[in-house]
């Protein structure tokens, strides 16, 4: 019971989960995404996030940055041909060989990963699907929430003209945000904090935007789905189709509108101006929790490559 998310922005790539963890009928908190480096002269990071079971997803998270450490070439196809044959082998010797023993019980374990892979200045982001492993082009959702997100992904995140994600990786984590929002609103059992980990990957001018955790003060607003701008539209539009409604209580529901878009961008424009004069970093894992409120648990800085 869970959401997990990967998306691939322009400038770099987000992984993200919610941080409630089911056992039996008890939820608890927990982080769902590991995060594995390794220095030298081939230097690579490894993020995992996971849903399903959770020793299964643990331990096929743990041989994979076991088997990528390993590797004499640790190119982004040596490392993706690693975690193709750990997902592989892992699926075979415990879950395909559960159902070949049990075909018709419903207690089989099974667990999905979102995984980024990084091999110097190259980079990948893949899901997996059974013992399938494939690179994600746009984003890619997994857990009790993955059909909301769906939905909302396509609404928040890509441009419909392209059918491609033109948000920098900065914006994007805010569209992220409001995802699982949503999420733990309505989907079943997702739930708890949620954590994004965002990666700058390319240092181009006019592409390249600045990670930045944004508050407008207002927690209330903040915790709510897109700052509670669409219930705000949602009263203006029945009072624009009601008979009785009148032109001045439309005209306040649009001035209300328009004074909580103000504020969001504003709020951005300050938070981005701060992390530019402390040098935006290379990566982000910000946490919110469920007043609204954020904080950066993890921060690398440098200037992307």
């Amino acid at each position: 019971m869970t959401l997990i998310a990967g998306i691939k922005c322009r400038d770099g790539y987000i992984i993200a989960s919610d941080t409630a963890m089911t056992c039996g009928n008890n939820v608890y908190q927990g982080r769902k995404i590991d995060h594995y480096k390794g220095e030298g002269q081939q230097r690579y990071r490894v993020i995992v996030a996971w849903s399903g079971d959770i020793a299964h997803a643990k331990m096929t998270s743990q041989h994979i940055n076991e088997e990528i450490e390993k590797l004499t070439d640790r190119s982004l196809i040596a490392m993706r041909q690693a975690l193709e044959k750990v997902v592989r082998d892992d699926y075979i010797s415990h879950i395909g060989a559960a159902h070949l023993q049990f075909p018709d019980s419903p207690t089989i374990p099974s667990f999905s990963l979102i995984v980024a892979l990084e091999a110097q200045d190259r980079h990948g982001v893949y899901a997996t699907n059974d013992s399938a492993v494939y690179e994600i082009d746009q984003c890619e959702f997994r857990g009790t929430g993955q059909e909301l997100a769906v939905f909302l992904a396509e609404r928040l995140l890509i441009e419909r003209k392209s059918m491609r994600i033109q948000h920098s990786t900065g914006a994007a984590v805010y569209m992220a945000k409001h995802i699982f929002i949503a999420a733990k609103k309505s989907a079943s059992g997702v739930g708890g904090n949620t954590e994004i980990l965002a990666r700058l990957m390319k240092n181009d001018g006019a592409m390249r935007d600045s990670l930045f955790a944004m508050t407008t003060y207002d927690r209330e607003m903040d915790a709510r789905y897109l700052w509670g701008i669409d219930e705000k539209l949602a009263r203006a539009f029945k009072l624009m189709l009601d008979r009785n409604g009148t032109e001045q209580g439309l005209k306040r529901s649009v001035a209300e509108i328009e004074s909580t878009m103000q504020k969001v961008r504003a709020a951005a424009i300050q938070s981005r101006e701060e992390e530019r004069e402390h040098d935006s970093g290379r990566l982000i894992d910000l946490v919110e929790l469920d007043d609204g409120s954020w904080y950066a648990s993890h921060q690398e800085h440098g200037q992307p490559k």
